[in-house]
């Protein structure tokens, strides 16, 4: 049983070699734009991409790359949903652990921090807070609160849409 998948920009990604994998952020774009948030438990398509930008535009200037790249590695394992990423295994690691493992990778590669930072975490929640309202959730009895501002975007974005603007988005934040 082989141990890598190919990707859209033909690499081979190899889950238990980590050390050989390049990350490419043509493919991380692409995947993130096509991940559809919240499992696709959603009325209209709604992309990880998108979340990413609206993360970015929420953090301070210094941890935009990072909140843009923040979900970069769900390009490889998939959006895996809170609950379960301490449930569910993936090469002997909780999928919460794998993550940590291949953004430690990630971050040797492209300059982001080793660990995501609590400021980044925290835009994180309130954009999942914000998209979850403009999706018309009920997050009543969700334990992260009620977001703080309103969702500032006119409208959920096709795949390519989300490609365009992730890739844009990463061209202006790479160079603060």
């Amino acid at each position: 049983m082989t141990s890598w998948m190919a990707t859209t920009a033909k690499n081979k990604f190899d889950f238990l070699d980590l050390t050989s994998n390049k990350f490419d952020m043509r493919e991380i774009a692409n995947s993130l734009s096509m991940l559809c948030r919240f499992n696709g438990h959603v009325p209209t398509f709604y992309s990880v991409a998108q979340h990413s930008v609206l993360v970015s535009n929420l953090c301070p200037k210094r941890h935009k790359l990072t909140g843009l790249l923040h979900d970069a590695m769900e390009t490889y394992i998939g959006d895996i949903v809170s609950p379960l990423k301490q449930q569910v295994e993936i090469c002997g690691f909780t999928a919460e652990e794998y993550e940590q493992l291949l953004w430690e990778k990630f971050s040797e590669q492209y300059n982001v921090p080793k660990k995501i930072p609590e400021v980044v975490k925290l835009a994180d929640i309130e954009a999942t807070l914000q998209e979850a309202v403009f999706l018309g959730m009920d997050i009543s009895e969700w334990e992260l609160g009620k977001p703080n501002s309103k969702f500032p975007m006119d409208k959920a974005w096709s795949w390519y849409e989300a490609k365009i603007e992730f890739l844009t988005t990463l061209k202006k934040v790479a160079t603060l």
